[in-house]
Order: C-alpha cells, then structure tokens, then sequence
C-alpha cells in the first residue's frame, strides 16, 4: 500500500529523516522497512543534486521519498 492510500485509510506509516547525502545511507534506510523517508535540506549540507539521487535510490525501493526544504523558494 502506498504512502497516500495509508494516509486515507487512516493506516500507521513509519518513516524517518535522512540529513547525510550518500546514496548508500538513502538505500540501507529504504531497505529498513520504512514507508516513507525525509531528505532533511532545513538542517543538513545536502545540496539539490545530492537530493535527486537520494530520491532516485529511495523511489528505486518503494519507499515514499519527502523533503523538508531550507525555504519557500519556487525554483526548489
């Protein structure tokens, strides 16, 4: 079941926050069984191209990839 169905259903998800930008830490927490992760731009060094492979290993297994970005900037 993906992320939104949990959400409507009013099913539990589990996820957790990533703020290092290697592509392995993204693929160890995917595989961890978490529904969902946050790529953490507020609070870490985690550059935009760092964040399209972090969401591109997360998406790659089936987790819901989310980020908290660093501003309401509308080229993010």
């Amino acid at each position: 079941m993906k992320l939104k169905e949990k959400i409507r259903n009013n099913t539990q998800t589990i996820g957790s926050w990533i703020t290092l930008g290697h592509p392995g830490i993204a693929e160890i927490m995917s595989k961890a069984g978490f529904d969902w992760l946050t790529i953490d731009l507020e609070h870490s060094g985690i550059d935009i191209q760092q964040t399209e492979d972090l969401i591109r290993v997360i998406e790659l297994c089936d987790v819901s990839p989310l980020v908290r970005i660093t501003n309401n900037d509308p080229n993010l």
